[in-house]
């Protein structure tokens, strides 16, 4: 293979170039035989070793080359590998962590690359056992918890709030240990990610969760029950884990929550009774099982017993949707949006509507996914012949299980005589039902209820997906059929085409679709997504349209043109692949 010689000569070429600087720069530099390099975890095909000065002692590195240089940097080992934690920035086999994931070096300057991350190595060494160095390992301080990933062969994951502060919290153990705030939280969590209970998914059972003001460095990290209870003492919630412990259970999580520059870390430990020694109990021992004083049988419990520290995963909303990092999601954690059309443009926006992180969802549809449409639907084929509000609410339930997702296999004629509350009590409808006269009932329902209603914002896009449009009706403002004619066609239209109707069929009775694919929905759905946000974050007081032009590529390709009426609103040019945004019902 030509491709492959030429990666295979480039590498070579710069392997060369590294060995022959680095023989000029240190007297005593030796290259890792083939066994040495096979030992290592990253499998490296090339390495030398060599004496540097770190930490005020001259210690052997390995410089080791992946299969990816000079494109991938090189990585440096520590060949006497340091007491894990006792370093920072050096993993527990002996390697150093230099390099982020957003640090980028020139494969043309091969030598210059091991340079600088020689050079890094050296900033390391100047790190240890100073403040600057237990900043270094508080920012990262899961990486020093433990390598341990799993309790009991299952792994850890967290729902709870790291923000509310220290408190009893419950616990439950089947295919994952998942720590919430109560036993109905964990039910919900467990039908939506796997369905219907089974008899043998365990049961839930105390937890604890310790929240300190500080990462830990790794000397201060809990190796005994005793340390647990003792980091409680320091954090002022001592008497909280002591005084309401009122069975000392086999095994106690606790999760212990750090705040950092990076976030609020989540780390478990696992506590255990102590172990039953030749028939004795070491918490009884000495009295009878039902005569043991409470502040004894605690001081034993939190006594010199080893504990488990395991890496733990935060899956609760404020980590899944944006790392701590987005100021809106209590807003929209809060926020009921009910969806209806659940379609090639509704089923996408409901999809990135969860992702964003709005708390609850209603999916309102009638139809059942054909196979013809899993080529431009989040749902595929495992999901057809099933009806789309019923498949999604359980796609995003199993997929962002603390998701509120429900369903309604219904018309929106039916919901609006029939559950009326249930679009009265939400915070934002999206329509994207595509459909005139079933958008025409929902919108003279909507001026009718008036203030009382929620806003509406309809979605819709125009022929081959050349343009899209995203109409939000504030309550009170001017209604949806202001922008349109009789017929519910819009005044403003995007696009006009020389061969109409562009819609297809199917070969069955009512079977119409428009030609259009995923990669030009994209953008459109987007549009009615952000619209929808932007509504829920700050409700507007008037009715405002967004549209969305496509690629004039794909439009000219289609056999369509910029119409006559756009070209005039926007100034006579029109590129494509642009927003505008606009009052709507102004002007036409």
């Amino acid at each position: 293979m030509p491709d492959r010689a030429v990666l295979a000569e480039r590498r070579s070429s710069a392997e060369g170039a590294v060995e022959a600087w680095l023989q000029a720069n240190s007297a005593d530099v030796r290259r890792l035989r083939p066994d040495e390099l096979s030992s290592l975890r990253t499998k490296p095909v090339a390495g030398w070793r060599l004496p540097i000065e770190l930490a005020d002692a001259v210690r052997l590195v390995d410089v080791l080359l992946g299969a990816g240089f000079p494109f991938d940097p090189p990585r440096i080992r520590l060949v006497d590998e340091p007491k894990f934690g006792a370093w920072p920035n050096v993993e527990r086999d002996g390697y150093l962590c230099l390099a982020s994931g957003t640090t980028t070096f020139s494969p043309d300057d091969p030598v210059g690359m091991v340079a600088n991350v020689l050079a890094l190595a050296l900033g390391v060494g100047h790190l240890v056992g100073t403040p600057a160095g237990d900043e270094v390992h508080r920012e990262d301080i899961l990486s020093y918890w433990s390598a341990t990933r799993t309790l009991g062969g299952v792994r850890v994951l967290s729902l709870l709030d790291p923000e509310l502060g220290s408190r009893w919290v419950r616990a439950w153990k089947g295919r994952h240990l998942l720590l919430a705030e109560d036993d109905e939280t964990i039910k919900r969590w467990r039908r939506n990610l796997y369905g219907k209970p089974s008899r043998r998914d365990g049961e839930t059972g105390t937890a604890f969760l310790l929240r300190l003001d500080r990462p830990l460095v790794p000397a201060e990290m809990p190796d005994t029950a005793a340390d647990v209870l003792a980091l409680a003492e320091e954090a002022g919630c001592g008497e909280l884990l002591r005084k309401t412990l009122s069975t000392l259970p086999d095994a106690l999580p606790v999760a212990i929550a750090m705040p950092s520059t990076a976030g609020t870390a989540i780390a478990l430990v696992s506590v255990r009774r102590p172990d039953v020694e030749r028939g004795r109990d070491p918490l009884t021992q000495g009295f009878r099982p039902d005569r043991v004083p409470q502040a004894l049988a605690l001081g034993r419990y939190f006594g010199v017993t080893p504990v488990r520290r395991i890496r733990a995963q935060r899956a609760d909303p404020s980590w899944i949707h944006g790392r701590d990092g987005d100021p809106r999601l209590r807003w929209l954690r809060a926020s009921h949006v009910v969806v209806l059309g659940c379609g090639s443009v509704g089923a996408p926006v409901a999809v990135l509507l969860a992702q964003a992180g709005v708390g609850r969802l209603t999916l309102v549809d009638m139809d059942v996914l054909k196979a013809s449409n899993v080529g431009r639907h989040p749902l595929g084929m495992g999901e057809v012949d099933l009806p789309k509000s019923t498949a999604l609410a359980v796609k995003l339930g199993r997929d962002l299980p603390h998701l509120d997702v429900s369903f309604e296999v219904a018309r929106s004629d039916w919901i609006l005589r029939e559950k009326e509350d249930l679009l009265l009590g939400c915070d934002l409808i999206v329509s994207a039902m595509g459909d005139w006269p079933a958008e025409a009932m929902l919108d003279e329902w909507h001026q009718a209820v008036g203030a009382a209603a929620p806003p509406v914002v309809y979605g819709w896009t125009e022929a081959h997906a050349c343009a899209g449009h995203a109409v939000c009706i504030a309550p009170g403002d001017a209604p949806f059929r202001v922008g349109l004619d009789v017929t519910g066609r819009p005044y403003v239209r995007v696009t006009e085409w020389t061969r109409s109707p562009t819609a297809r069929r199917e070969p069955a009775c009512g079977a119409v679709y428009e030609p259009y694919g995923p990669v030009e929905l994209a953008p459109i759905n987007a549009l009615i997504a952000e619209c929808s946000l932007d509504t829920l974050l700050a409700p507007p007081t008037h009715s405002i349209h967004h549209v969305r032009t496509g690629s004039r590529k794909v439009l000219e390709s289609a056999g369509g043109a910029w119409s006559s009426g756009w070209l005039e609103l926007v100034g006579g040019s029109e590129p494509g692949s642009r927003s505008l945004t606009r009052r709507w019902g102004t002007g036409h």
